[in-house]
């Protein structure tokens, strides 16, 4: 990314409200007198982890993420986004979405937005 669309961005993001936190530290020390953390709008607020039950069937675990700005009704999207990306990496000509529930997790302190779903590739005839 060139330094003009990097620093366009930055400022955009501050005056719209989304840095998340601003430093003087950047990952190997002090870099630059300012480093500006983003919250980056168009990221997933939803933690996916998967499980591979054969060769042509996922689970797919959701959570949302404690700390987010919206995104609360998007998890069907983000499901049909890795769906999609497993059938493009199987050559699969479609798939399934089976078993799928949502629900609130409360059992570590902190509720959070819980999703399930078992996601079953069809195979190209």
């Amino acid at each position: 990314m060139s330094m003009r669309i990097g620093f366009f961005l930055a400022l955009v993001a501050c005056v719209c409200g989304a840095c998340s936190s601003v430093g003087a530290v950047g990952e190997d020390g002090p870099q630059n007198p300012i480093d500006l953390q983003l919250f980056n709008p168009f990221a997933s607020s939803w933690l996916i982890s998967e499980r591979r039950l054969d060769a042509s069937t996922f689970e797919l675990s959701l959570r949302a993420k404690h700390f987010r700005k919206g995104g609360d009704g998007e998890v069907i999207q983000v499901i049909r986004q890795r769906a999609d990306q497993l059938q493009r990496e199987a050559g699969a000509s479609s798939y399934r979405l089976l078993d799928f529930s949502e629900g609130i997790d409360s059992s570590s302190g902190w509720a959070y937005r819980v999703s399930r779903v078992t996601v079953v590739l069809v195979a190209s005839p």
